[in-house]
């Protein structure tokens, strides 16, 4: 959970900063709107919840198929043009 809300903040967001993004603010939600799921996710563990798993697994698979391999696609490509390495 830390290292996700780390590598958001400290990593992405600060090369949307930097290179002038301009998909910057919505995904910046997108970031928020994770850390939040995360979070909720984490919580339902805490109390024991048996429905954990699978929501999870699908959460994560959404994430990935969606998020990674769309949205980030995107930002690297932009970032790329943009001479960063």
């Amino acid at each position: 959970m830390s290292y996700t809300k780390i590598h958001f903040v400290y990593y992405e967001e600060m090369l949307f900063d930097r290179y002038g993004y301009q998909e910057e603010k919505e995904h910046k939600m997108h970031h928020r709107k994770l850390t939040a799921q995360v979070d909720e996710y984490y919580a339902r563990f805490k109390r024991g919840d048996s429905d954990l798993s699978s929501d999870l697994l699908g959460f994560l698979m959404d994430w990935l198929n969606h998020h990674i391999l769309i949205d980030d696609v995107a930002y690297a490509d932009f970032l790329t043009k943009q001479g960063c390495k």
